[in-house]
């Protein structure tokens, strides 16, 4: 079996014996329920800050770290995020 060349940067591996890969292209999501799941996914610490909006790739799901913004501001109410209850 020929080996296969590590994956760019910017692309995702899938299954190597298939030969499976894509480029991740982002979308900037805001929407409350794809910050939930955005929280989840990078185990961001919400005691600390929230995610305001985050790059997610349009076929894998997964959330781009470096295209975070986030809000540290403790009792914020500027942002619907910020005025979610987490315990």
């Amino acid at each position: 079996m020929s080996e296969q060349p590590p994956p760019a940067p910017d692309q995702a591996p899938g299954d190597g014996s298939l030969g499976l890969t894509h480029r991740h292209e982002y979308d900037v999501v805001t929407s409350l329920p794809a910050l939930h799941s955005a929280h989840h996914w990078l185990h961001w610490d919400v005691g600390r800050s929230r995610i305001l909006s985050v790059g997610v790739c349009r076929t894998c799901g997964e959330a781009d770290r470096a295209s975070v913004q986030e809000c540290a501001v403790a009792d914020c109410q500027a942002h619907r995020i910020c005025q979610r209850p987490y315990r």
